[in-house]
């Protein structure tokens, strides 16, 4: 009876692992599963007041689904609680693709030398697995955003970088070109077997389309790095 007892409890446990890591699908459960997606559908529904998590709505992915995936750029909030809040639950319901809108970028990743946080990265990779969604990193580079301290020769340095500028404390070349090269290093191997593709430069180009961002533009990048700030860019991200 002891044995039997045990093995009865072994069984019991290798069960609740097993089920235990299983990924949920969230998106199944979302929408009802005898919904047509005809244009016929889409005409009847649209005579009334949907929400976008509405259960008897079709899900927008659906429509394209083996052709092309549907993305979303929202806040790391507004992806948390898809059990409880209705624009969690239309996104995850909705979409393929998820996109970060500002808290992968690197003033948030990086906010002060040596420290790192991807705490909202990491629960957006973890709400894509429930939402069975590729996710889609928002971005490594822009002219805005970016940690203020990288662009100081002293990192440390109460002025702002327009001070810098005036003074002639701005970061030498080298200095941004091994703070860039640092945080790549951090970032993408973090993300590594969650995040296929990354936004490398975003907005290079100023307001007119004509040229690289420089100072008056509201960009150090190209003043303090030179002509070849885009290909280093480029080159950290793949290296990494």
């Amino acid at each position: 009876m002891k044995r039997f007892s045990a093995v009865f409890l072994a069984f019991i446990m290798l069960l609740n692992l097993v089920s235990c890591g299983k990924i949920k699908d969230v998106k199944a459960e979302l929408t009802d599963p005898n919904l047509e997606y005809s244009l016929s559908e889409i005409e009847r529904l649209s005579e009334q007041e949907m929400h976008i998590s509405d259960y008897e709505l079709p899900a927008l992915y659906k429509y394209f689904e083996g052709r092309l995936k549907i993305g979303v750029t929202c806040g790391g909030h507004e992806y948390e609680d898809y059990e409880n809040d209705d624009v969690a639950k239309g996104i995850m319901k909705n979409y393929n693709v998820y996109v970060l809108g500002n808290e992968l970028k690197s003033d948030y990743c990086n906010p002060a030398e040596g420290v790192y946080n991807f705490t909202a990265g990491d629960g957006l990779v973890n709400n894509a697995k429930y939402g069975n969604a590729e996710l889609r990193g928002h971005t490594i580079v822009w002219h805005n955003q970016m940690p203020q301290w990288w662009f100081k020769a002293d990192p440390n340095d109460p002025a702002t970088v327009e001070e810098c500028c005036q003074n002639g404390t701005l970061a030498t070349a080298e200095q941004l070109k091994e703070r860039l090269r640092t945080y790549i290093f951090e970032l993408i191997p973090h993300f590594k077997d969650s995040i296929k593709y990354w936004d490398v430069c975003n907005e290079v180009l100023n307001d007119t389309g004509s040229a690289v961002r420089r100072v008056q533009d509201g960009s150090y990048w190209a003043d303090i790095f030179g002509d070849e700030s885009i290909d280093a860019f480029i080159l950290f991200s793949c290296s990494s």
